[in-house]
């Protein structure tokens, strides 16, 4: 069972809380399966929070004394704080179901050691010789003298070492600038990370007055819960503690969680991490105080630097930081995009070679829709004409915003953005019509080639070239553009979508038809999807798209239509979709105002671009049953269509202000906008004003 982090067992050690105990144990994190050895006075299995916790191997190190159980109760506290049984008393233990392996060491052969129990450096080198022997991984040493251990305790220590185990000792309750032995041991190069210096922590989260500093050990020391600490529960109540005697139990049970949540890792990794993820205390970075900072288990147990997920082709993408995989967005034509189909869950590992479970699904959002509450700023426009020979004419046109930002703030943000502007230069030789587009700062083109599509608009191109041959009441077409990407902090652009689009268009009067054929690359995802998150993520995609318009009289109004259809295809390193149907219709109706607050009105109904059908497929590795199992890829597969339908209902009003320009007011409705079924009925009003110069 999980401790709840509101039970009483939880909340009577304040450590727990601390150190974020509740993070590793709602992962189901216990320690089990790893023994850590206490070497102290011998605790006692019968107290009610070490029973069934203290291993068959515990023992009394001294020869023929043959007393396990000491005459001091210290080793039961320190226990206690690192495997405590969740059992429905006293309190709970970092490590909660890790196996203790007591090991007596102390020297007292009365019935009391007094105010001090004495350590003999024999004995604790014995003792740690003992805990090798007998499969320890971790060892807790809540001891502590003024001066260097004898050689023979460096050697055992060697020994600890060169077999893995992780050494945990007290700094030391002498309010000194440096730890004591062996906790200093942490400085010395010979067992850099793999021997940690503790120092205790006060309730408000600040070095206890009694702990000694990180001092010299400073890169081999943190600091953890150590002062009225709750500990050695049993019938009688239990012990309020202090000293650094139980801030390092804290940190041998945060090891022992590491160990088993995280095979793979060896005992100096664990160290590593929890170093590398305290909460930094003190002067900036590591300090002579606080050495690494407090112990956090929540960054303990996250991932750490970049997270790397194997592709079934063999190869291994960086999917950056954390387990939700890349941050991409899904074009508004799928809806919800793909994380909503519980389909991309599958296994990564990060800087430590640490298993994680992986929702590559819960990147995949939606992203930014057109808004339905835009004041576009105000634009001026200017426009020539020159006559050319034979009836030709060459004309110009461009457009900025009346009060462009100023370029210093922009260079400031530091991502060179663009004041929005925009050029066209249009070439008219009788039936030959030639027209080019360039356009910065997100602005549209206007409809060079007749009505722009849903295709051409998720292009978002900044040039287009466009040309025409007109054959009486026939046109044939064709259009070109190219879009280019800028990403922050970089002055150079990066190649964008490209569209090629060609049309048949015809025109009698007020009647008019137009049907038109192309083909749209993006190279960062489908359908304006950005899946470039990380290198190797970026997914090409492919759509053959035709479109048909019409329009018409329609009594004193006049009503048009437009539809799109395309076929979308894309494969990259995790997804891919072979022929997934999209969609885009609108019809609209105008006509005069006749008053003075507009000149037209339209009502148009549309649907934008919607993804009707097609499956996505994903060869994804499965979460497997076994840490060290061999990765198996699965073939998963999904409905690439959105879930719900947007339908769009807008009414605007047009004005010609004569030399103030013209403007444009409008309110629009939306019904399951995003194409997200379900989606609150969205509501927006639209304004855009051109002043001519």
């Amino acid at each position: 069972m999980t401790p709840d982090p509101t039970s009483a067992e939880f909340l009577r050690n304040r450590g727990l809380a601390a150190i974020h105990a509740d993070v590793p144990f709602n992962k189901g994190w216990s320690g089990q399966g790893v023994t850590v050895a206490v070497i102290d006075t011998g605790a006692d299995p019968n107290l009610l929070d070490l029973q069934g916790a203290l291993s068959p191997d515990s023992t009394d190190i001294l020869p023929g004394r043959n007393q396990p159980v000491g005459v001091d109760d210290h080793a039961s506290l320190v226990s206690t704080v690192i495997a405590a049984r969740y059992n429905g008393v006293g309190t709970v233990g970092v490590a909660y179901k890790s196996t203790i392996l007591s090991i007596r060491a102390d020297d007292t052969t009365g019935s009391s050691c007094g105010t001090t129990c004495f350590f003999e450096d024999a004995d604790t080198a014995a003792g740690l010789e003992y805990a090798i022997a007998h499969g320890a991984k971790v060892v807790n040493m809540s001891l502590g003298g003024d001066t260097p251990d004898s050689t023979a305790f460096v050697h055992a220590l060697s020994d600890a070492v060169a077999a893995g185990l992780v050494v945990v000792a007290s700094a030391g309750n002498d309010s000194a600038t440096d730890p004591s032995w062996p906790a200093r041991y942490a400085s010395d190069p010979r067992f850099a990370g793999w021997v940690v210096a503790v120092g205790a922590l006060n309730p408000t989260g600040s070095l206890a007055s009694f702990s000694n500093q990180a001092g010299v050990s400073a890169s081999g020391y943190i600091a953890a819960p150590g002062q009225n600490i709750t500990a050695g529960c049993g019938t009688a109540g239990c012990f309020s503690v202090s000293g650094t005697s139980f801030s390092a139990p804290h940190v041998a049970g945060a090891v022992a969680l590491l160990l088993q949540a995280f095979p793979n890792l060896t005992g100096r990794d664990a160290v590593n991490i929890l170093f590398q993820t305290a909460d930094d205390l003190g002067a900036p970075g590591v300090d002579s105080v606080y050495g690494h900072g407090a112990l956090d288990l929540t960054h303990a147990f996250e991932p750490i630097g970049t997270m790397s997920v194997a592709s079934a082709s063999g190869q291994s993408v960086d999917t950056g930081p954390g387990t939700g995989g890349p941050v991409t967005q899904t074009g508004q034509a799928f809806g919800q995009g793909f994380g909503a189909h519980g389909e991309l869950v599958t296994v990564g590992h990060d800087a430590y070679r640490r298993l994680y479970v992986v929702d590559l699904g819960a990147s995949y959002r939606p992203g930014p829709g057109p808004g339905l509450v835009a004041f576009a700023p105000p634009v001026r426009a200017a426009a020539s004409v020159v006559a050319l020979p034979h009836g030709g004419r060459l004309a110009f046109a461009g457009e900025a915003p009346l009060a462009p930002p100023a370029d210093i703030q922009k260079a400031a943000a530091g991502f060179f953005a663009e004041t929005p502007s925009s050029a066209t230069v249009a070439l008219d030789l009788g039936r030959f019509g030639l027209t080019v587009w360039n356009g910065r700062g997100e602005t549209t083109p206007p409809a060079l080639s007749g009505p722009r599509d849903a295709y051409q608009e998720i292009a978002a191109p900044d040039r287009v070239v466009a040309g025409t041959w007109r054959l009486g009441r026939w046109a044939v077409d064709a259009e070109q553009g190219w879009a280019e990407r800028r990403e922050p902090f970089q002055p150079d652009a990066l190649p964008g979508s490209h569209y090629l689009r060609a049309g048949l268009a015809w025109r009698s009067g007020d009647l008019a038809a137009r049907f038109a054929f192309g083909r749209l690359d993006e190279p960062f995802g489908p359908l304006g999807s950005d899946f470039s998150g990380r290198p190797g993520l970026d997914t090409p995609a492919r759509t053959d798209f035709v479109s048909a318009s019409a329009e018409a009289p329609l009594g004193r109004f006049r009503a048009y239509a437009q539809g799109s259809l395309g076929r979308t295809s894309f494969a990259g390193q995790f997804l891919r979709v072979d022929g997934a149907t999209s969609s885009a219709w609108r019809l609209g109706v105008v006509g005069d105002c006749g008053g003075r607050l507009c000149q037209t009105w339209t009502v148009e109904l549309s649907q934008p671009l919607r993804v009707e059908n097609g499956v996505v497929v994903a060869d994804l590795a499965i979460v497997p049953a076994g840490y060290f199992d061999a990765p198996v890829f699965s073939e998963r597969r999904f409905s690439a269509a959105a879930s719900g339908r947007e339908v769009r209902l807008g009414v605007f009003g047009d004005r010609d202000l004569g030399r103030w320009g013209a403007a444009r007011l409008g309110f629009v409705a939306a019904r399951e906008p995003g194409n997200i079924a379900g989606a609150p009925l969205a509501v927006g009003l639209l304004a855009d004003w051109r002043l001519a110069f």
